[in-house]
């Protein structure tokens, strides 16, 4: 993991983890995908561990990444800054500095744009002219970011849900049991708590508990956000 922002933590003190940010260059289009795949695999599993604070992943990329790669992780809830290959060699020609290599470049060739790179006077406005040119992808990912990170609850929604469980052994008993509910029976109990919190940048928890302190707990973890 490239970075990870906490609340409330410290050099001592671990904080709660409310965005996960992973940085990554391809160049070829062929590993585009792998790289993908590889993100999400690093990130989804640590998000859906602390799902209970709604935390923000967010992707970096830049160099070759096909439409389907991108959509892949979008489609994943990442918020993608990127930034391709073309974008950056041609912020690199305005300067006079040629970085353009592909597959035949050969590595002797390499070695002169390293050199030439490494020789650069004036990467300070090379950089300040990169995040010109990318202004709107850069603000619209750090509006992202700093939306959830300041996100506040929209609503809460609570559903206690009563039941006895009913077994039957065949279809039709069960589909005239469910014809003919109406209310609850006087001998259902609560089964669970099922907890939504829904966060004004479009962001949503939703948990179920089986004890009525767990579902509170939860709330008290969540008060952070409150208005």
């Amino acid at each position: 993991m490239d970075y990870v922002i906490e609340r409330d933590g410290t050099p001592d003190k671990i904080g709660v983890p409310i965005a996960f940010i992973e940085l990554a260059w391809r160049r070829y289009t062929k590993h585009s995908k792998n790289k993908a795949q590889e993100i999400s695999g690093a990130i989804m599993p640590i998000a859906e561990k602390y799902k209970e604070y709604a935390p923000f992943k967010g992707v970096i990329l830049s160099g070759v990444f096909t439409d389907p790669s991108l959509k892949q992780l979008e489609n994943q809830g990442f918020n993608i800054l990127y930034i391709p290959f073309e974008k950056i060699v041609n912020v690199f020609q305005k300067y006079g500095v040629d970085i353009y290599f592909d597959e035949n470049t050969s590595e002797q060739e390499l070695s002169v744009i390293v050199d030439r790179f490494k020789n650069c006077t004036v990467l300070d406005k090379i950089a300040q002219e990169l995040i010109d040119s990318n202004k709107k992808e850069i603000c619209s990912f750090v509006g992202a970011l700093e939306l959830s990170i300041k996100k506040q609850i929209d609503y809460i929604f609570v559903l206690p849900l009563h039941g006895k469980e009913m077994r039957f052994n065949s279809l039709n008993s069960a589909i005239s049991y469910i014809t003919e509910y109406s209310n609850i029976p006087k001998d259902a109990t609560i089964d669970r708590y099922v907890v939504g919190i829904f966060f004004n940048d479009g962001s949503q928890i939703n948990c179920v508990f089986k004890d009525k302190l767990m579902a509170i707990d939860f709330l008290k973890r969540n008060s952070q956000y409150a208005n």
